[in-house]
């Protein structure tokens, strides 16, 4: 059935299985197990089925001031960095998975703000390719002769 879809046996396998059990029960189909820190902020999260090998865990880390700097979901990581204000400065998605992440990452985003803390652009570092540009009149609306 999945298989013509390049879906391994395996987890077709594991696929009918959920299927045929329905949602989530507390009789252990979906474990999940979430550690914190001292803050209270979750750090990690494993969510999966009795079905171990297919259990999934996402890390999170932050910054002094709370913010999440990685989020390593065990395919790739993303990064984020911030200004003095708390506003995110620069996303690279794409990173090798790992802790820490690591490598330089399929993609920079570089984000520029204004005064106000409102988003100017976004911008794909390696391309120059702009994703997002926007402009301000005298009342703080979104200008639409600037494109934004």
């Amino acid at each position: 059935m999945l298989q013509s879809l390049g879906i391994s046996s395996d987890a077709e396998a594991a696929y009918l299985v959920l299927a045929q059990r329905g949602p989530a029960t507390a009789e252990g189909l979906a474990e999940t197990s979430t550690t914190y820190d001292a803050l209270g902020r979750e750090t990690v999260a494993t969510a999966g089925t009795e079905l171990g090998s297919y259990a999934q865990t996402t890390r999170t880390g932050y910054d002094i001031g709370g913010r999440v700097t990685s989020l390593d979901d065990e395919f790739t990581c993303t990064t984020t960095t911030y200004d003095y204000r708390g506003l995110a400065t620069q996303v690279i998605e794409g990173k090798v998975s790992g802790s820490p992440c690591t490598g330089s990452g399929s993609r920079t985003l570089n984000q520029t703000y204004d005064a106000l803390g409102r988003m100017t652009s976004r911008v794909v570092a390696a391309t120059g390719d702009t994703l997002e540009a926007s402009s301000f009149d005298g009342a703080g609306r979104a200008d639409p002769t600037a494109g934004g």
